[in-house]
């Protein structure tokens, strides 16, 4: 069962670190909806900004599109 995406599931902190990542920010744009809740998913337990800005990074090298 595939998830359904939704941009209200985003952590605050991932959305920032996107906001400030532009590449990163279209690469999130060009997932599919199952890929987006995957890297939702793994934002949620991320709680120092520092490694938000790691995760966002190491995700825009993992899915270059």
């Amino acid at each position: 069962m595939s998830e359904v995406f939704s941009y209200t599931d985003i952590p605050i902190e991932f959305g920032v670190a996107l906001s400030k990542n532009s590449a990163a920010f279209d690469i999130f744009e060009g997932m599919t909806d199952e890929q987006r809740a995957q890297a939702v998913r793994g934002a949620a337990g991320i709680e120092e900004t520092g490694e938000m800005v790691y995760y966002v990074k190491e995700l825009a090298k993992q899915y270059n599109l």
